[in-house]
């Protein structure tokens, strides 16, 4: 009888660890490269996560980019992240360039700048990895859309690099509304001094 308790305990033991690990076990499920759950998974490029606090990263990997210490309209910084392995995309592709966009400290988009000749080899890497797009606005022009992240390559043929965008929707949307009420309070008091 002791016995039977004893496994009957065992059993109820192990019914209830198995339970209380089913939500981690689903939050942990893989997510499937080629999708768009996977351009929302990564939520970035390599280890740069947009939001993620720009002082995270190695100051000394970070540079004013173009040498521009002035913010851009939006009050936000531009950074080359100076790594040559995060330029590394494998099967001999390289980019020019990475570029970092922040506001207050974090990350609003993440630009990886490349040979326009490589566009299509971009194109091909960034379907494979995020499926296929799901806007093309013009030629040379793929955008993959998501509530959270939002990414667009870009890469005319009169231009010397092409660049692929990686952007925080939620940040963008704070900068957005924010040059929105700056724009009307601008307006308002041009009015008022009419």
């Amino acid at each position: 009888m002791n016995r039977v308790l004893h496994l009957l305990q065992v059993c109820r033991i192990f019914l209830v660890s198995v339970l209380t690990m089913v939500p981690y076990l689903a939050s942990c499920q893989y997510v499937k490269e080629g999708s768009l759950e996977y351009l929302q998974h990564c939520n970035g490029f390599k280890y740069l996560t947009l939001g993620a606090n720009i002082k995270q990263l190695p100051s000394y990997k970070l540079a004013y980019l173009d040498g521009d210490t002035i913010p851009d309209i939006d009050s936000c910084f531009k950074f080359e992240y100076r790594d040559e392995e995060i330029k590394e995309l494998g099967n001999g592709l390289f980019l020019n360039l990475v570029g970092i966009r922040t506001c207050e400290n974090r990350i609003v988009n993440i630009y990886l700048f490349f040979r326009r000749e490589d566009g299509y080899k971009i194109l091909k890497e960034l379907t494979a990895n995020y499926g296929p797009s799901t806007k093309n606005p013009g030629d040379f022009m793929y955008d993959w859309t998501t509530s959270p992240v939002n990414l667009s390559l870009r890469y005319k043929p009169d231009l010397d690099l092409g660049v692929a965008i990686y952007t925080l929707n939620s940040l963008e949307d704070k900068l957005r509304e924010k040059r929105i009420r700056n724009s009307s309070a601008t307006l308002a008091q041009a009015q008022a001094g009419q």
